[in-house]
């Protein structure tokens, strides 16, 4: 057997310059943290952008379930640094960046859920996203607005529960057309008087 049996063929490997070998991890990922295989949506992609201009793929050898796990294990054992970051001078924009990306992100997923794909206004077809926002079906946007603090907590939490239909898209002038016309679009109304 020799000195190399216990050493799997897909561990990703470093090549004489020091990078990450993946074209045998690829066939096989294997989580470098829990050494697990795991399918190749398991581990987070990322493009990044090199000195010279050109863009760099690399995959993480770290599964998400382990990334998470290892992000809340420090953030117990360090109380405090993730606010002491975003404090210094310089990080605040970084940080808001961040927020303002994270949430554009999630309201998409629930404007291509809801709305269809483009997105568009369930009552008019407006497809402006700009214009587009959530409407709470049972009339309780603020109650929920109280609950989650914000609309991130409201997507969040319809994300988390399924997509449960107690929401859809409508355009600005169509949501406010609902809440001054006794829950009903003009839209609709007019449909009706027709």
């Amino acid at each position: 057997m020799g000195d190399h049996a216990h050493i799997n063929p897909n561990k990703p490997t470093r090549n004489r310059l020091g990078r990450w070998d993946n074209k045998a991890w690829l066939s096989d990922p294997i989580c470098t943290k829990c050494n697990q295989t795991k399918s190749l949506s398991e581990f987070a992609h990322y493009n990044t952008l090199r000195r010279d201009g050109k863009i760099h793929s690399r995959w993480s050898h770290i599964c998400k379930p382990c990334i998470k796990l290892q992000g809340a294990e420090y953030r117990k054992a360090h109380p405090g640094a993730l606010a002491e970051w975003q404090r210094r001078p310089g990080n605040e924009k970084k940080t808001a960046n961040y927020h303002r990306k994270y949430r554009r992100k999630l309201r998409m997923a629930i404007l291509h859920h809801y709305g269809g794909n483009p997105p568009h206004c369930t009552c008019c077809g407006e497809d402006e996203i700009t214009f587009l926002t959530i409407d709470h079906i049972n009339n309780d946007g603020a109650e929920k607005r109280r609950l989650h603090l914000n609309d991130m907590g409201i997507f969040k939490d319809l994300i988390q529960r399924g997509f449960p239909p107690e929401v859809t898209v409508l355009c600005y002038n169509c949501n406010m057309g609902r809440q001054w016309n006794d829950g009903i679009c003009p839209h609709k109304s007019e449909q009706n008087d027709a």
